[in-house]
């Protein structure tokens, strides 16, 4: 039987926790009754044990059949709203603590690392990399266009050089200084739902359809959610190709070296996922805390009959 590994995870060790929880402002973190309860930007969450707690989440794992999983922060916590060295802090605490779940047995780990400082963010990627970790996640929107990439490149350079995945995420939250928090609220689906689709799915029109990733041929990038909405175009533009005979079989070979998680999909969005890019393209991701582990590996055992 192959082995089944989650690819789309996040976790919030108890170090991230309590340097968020001097914080006054978000992202922050405090204590309720004895639960952890985390604000990323506007709705306070309380944490379910399994968000912070690798023992209990295990546990969980072995129920639904997953062998591994690994572990990434998520852009959408707000960490560039930090100071260069808040930032630095928390990446640190949380490579470490990421690091030493990832010493075989059930977990791995991806690193994150402070995006307004170049030396600092490759430095820090080299350390998690000498750790053990196999990546780090980028938000989507750092990437939605070439001179957006272009910034990104040295990156893409550490990548290469350390052979570490680049996870692809959303990562843009409404701003917290708006004042008029009840129309944040009733913009949440457009915030969380459209917005880091479309997010995702330029980023990989950038560095696959208008072929920026081709000058790193080592690097496996991951998008989340099956590429965004790239996914629902591409056939779109496998037709425009056909027209383009001079870049069309270039561009189209990069999709070799990216792969997309499942995570917030459905069976049938799963199916349209390796119909369109081949099933070994297509990972299981369960973006859990976030969303329900067990319905994700649900709908990716549907999607398999």
């Amino acid at each position: 039987m192959a082995v089944l590994i989650d690819h789309h995870a996040h976790w919030l060790p108890e170090a991230v926790l309590e340097q968020l929880s001097r914080r006054k402002e978000a992202p922050r973190a405090w204590r309720d009754e004895g639960r952890w309860v985390f604000q990323a930007a506007i709705n306070p969450r309380p944490l379910d044990r399994a968000a912070h707690d690798l023992d209990h989440r295990a546990g969980q794992l072995a129920a639904l059949g997953i062998d591994k999983q690994v572990l990434s922060w998520s852009p959408l916590w707000n960490l560039d709203a930090l100071s260069t060295d808040e930032a630095l802090a928390l990446s640190r605490a949380f490579n470490d603590a990421t690091a030493a779940q990832a010493q075989g047995g059930r977990f791995r780990g991806m690193a994150v690392a402070p995006l307004d400082d170049v030396d600092t963010a490759l430095s820090e990627l080299r350390r998690a990399a000498a750790l053990g970790l196999e990546g780090f996640v980028l938000p989507a929107w750092s990437l939605c266009d070439t001179v957006k990439a272009d910034s990104m490149a040295p990156w893409f350079d550490a990548a290469q050089e350390l052979q570490l995945r680049v996870f692809v995420h959303p990562g843009r939250l409404p701003d917290t200084r708006a004042g008029d928090g009840g129309l944040a609220r009733r913009r949440m689906h457009r915030h969380l739902g459209l917005e880091p689709q479309h997010e995702i799915g330029l980023a990989m029109l950038t560095l696959c359809q208008e072929g920026w990733l081709a000058r790193f041929p080592g690097v496996t990038v991951q998008f989340a959610n099956a590429g965004g909405s790239f996914l629902a175009a591409i056939e779109r533009f496998q037709r425009m190709a056909e027209d383009d005979v001079q870049s069309s079989s270039r561009r189209s070979g990069l999709l070799a070296q990216v792969i997309v998680d499942t995570a917030s999909l459905g069976p049938v969005g799963i199916r349209a996922s390796q119909a369109l890019l081949g099933t070994d393209r297509v990972v299981l991701g369960t973006d859990a805390p976030i969303f329900d582990p067990a319905r994700a590996t649900d709908d990716w055992r549907l999607a398999h009959l």
